[in-house]
């Protein structure tokens, strides 16, 4: 998986050169990595883990996800919230990875910037590892170098006690859609943002999660590529307790049209 992806093209970017070992790895796998030897070992092991990690999230083995990392589930934990929204019934999780550039490597510790997709979102992060118990695990996931160019149109939102706020609710010919939406102090504090089908709730079968985005105290930043046609909810969920098709369908929602 990761030996076409790494050396394809970011959203707008340059192409990552890709790693000889990850080429030698495919599926959902796990297990200690091999000793350290160079900094460029440490590149190919991280390579390696992110191959092995996207192959599970692509065949949605939670249980094996859940061991590439150490942060506490909430907020700052996409993976969980991936698995819960998919146990849910309620979705279709769909994830992909476009690019990676290593930023900083050590023989304990490494910083990942990643471009990859949840449904039609671009999500630009920077994973933090560290070395535990023999395996390199993700410590931290936080905001990466922006890598969506081209036309985008950017709406100006906020997100507060009663979630998202939007100037209007319809977009004509969208392509990249960027959402800048300013966190209110009574937005509430563990909490999601989820986009998805305005009728996800009424449909008999699992509704494409479009997006799901973590966000912080000041601002956050939603960016989708080409999305479909149609209504879309923007509910902000809490995550206190897990997330289940009852109180994702009873939480208060935008709703945004999108339009070709």
């Amino acid at each position: 998986m990761l030996a076409a992806l790494v050396g394809a093209p970011g959203i707008g970017g340059a192409a990552q050169e890709a790693s000889p070992v990850a080429s030698l790895v495919t599926g959902c796998s796990t297990g200690p990595a091999t000793p350290v030897a160079t900094l460029q070992t440490v590149n190919e092991e991280i390579a390696v883990e992110l191959d092995r990690l996207f192959a599970c999230l692509a065949v949605h083995d939670w249980e094996s996800v859940a061991g590439f990392v150490a942060i506490p589930r909430g907020r700052a934990n996409p993976f969980s919230a991936l698995a819960e929204l998919d146990a849910t019934g309620l979705f279709l999780v769909e994830t992909s990875l476009d690019s990676l550039t290593m930023r900083s490597t050590g023989p304990s510790g490494a910083s990942v910037d990643l471009a990859w997709r949840v449904g039609s979102q671009v999500r630009s992060d920077r994973w933090t590892f560290q070395r535990r118990d023999g395996q390199w695990r993700i410590t931290a996931v936080g905001p990466g170098v922006p890598q969506f160019d081209g036309t985008i149109v950017g709406i100006a939102g906020r997100i507060g006690l009663d979630g998202v706020e939007l100037p209007w609710g319809e977009l004509a010919n969208p392509g990249g859609v960027e959402l800048l939406l300013e966190v209110a102090p009574d937005a509430p504090v563990n909490a999601l943002l989820l986009m998805f089908p305005h009728d996800a709730c009424a449909r008999a079968g699992p509704s494409r999660l479009t997006a799901v985005l973590e966000f912080g105290d000041d601002r956050a930043t939603l960016s989708l590529d080409a999305p479909d046609d149609g209504a879309y909810a923007l509910a902000v969920v809490s995550v206190d307790e897990p997330l289940s098709r009852a109180s994702i369908c009873a939480t208060p929602a935008a709703v945004l049209t999108m339009t070709s």
